[in-house]
């Protein structure tokens, strides 16, 4: 009796041990998964960061009159913002993350870029009339959707500081 009774002692700590590797190995798992995430996070945040940049860029060749110049930082800076849009929104649509937030955030921000950059190309087409209302309009459109789309990005990055 008492034999059987210190096997099911051995048996009950044997699966307590166990049950204790399978907590670790899932918790390890967890933190694999989570790190991966913020890895795209981060290298997603940098395409949308080099967005705004070339959009930036863009407005300083639009004040100055140099059109041509201001349409090709235009188109780099949506094709940039494009893709960080599209590849944040997949990583979203891949499964519930622990960014979940803050990968939204990035998708409005590049968003945000995206239309920035068609308020920009608009004023590029009245870029000889810049005293115009069109000029006006569709520019300071353009700069309204980049700053919005900035203090989105700024806020991702300060959280990707943080962590």
């Amino acid at each position: 009796m008492e034999r059987s009774q210190q096997e099911g002692v051995a048996k009950e700590a044997a699966l307590r041990a166990e049950q204790a590797r399978a907590a670790g190995l899932v918790e390890q798992v967890a933190q694999e998964a989570k790190g991966k995430v913020k890895i795209e996070l981060r290298a997603y945040r940098d395409l949308a960061a080099r967005a705004e940049a070339a959009l930036q860029t863009a407005i300083v060749e639009i004040d100055a009159g140099r059109e041509v110049t201001a349409l090709v930082y235009v188109s780099q800076g949506k094709a940039l913002a494009d893709d960080a849009r599209s590849k944040v929104t997949s990583m979203r649509a891949v499964g519930g993350t622990v960014y979940e937030s803050r990968a939204a955030e990035l998708a409005t921000a590049a968003g945000d870029m995206v239309g920035a950059a068609k308020h920009l190309r608009t004023a590029i087409l009245y870029i000889g009339e810049q005293g115009s209302s069109d000029f006006t309009t569709a520019f300071s459109a353009g700069k309204a959707a980049l700053a919005s789309g900035s203090r989105g990005l700024a806020s991702v990055s300060a959280f990707i500081a943080g962590e």
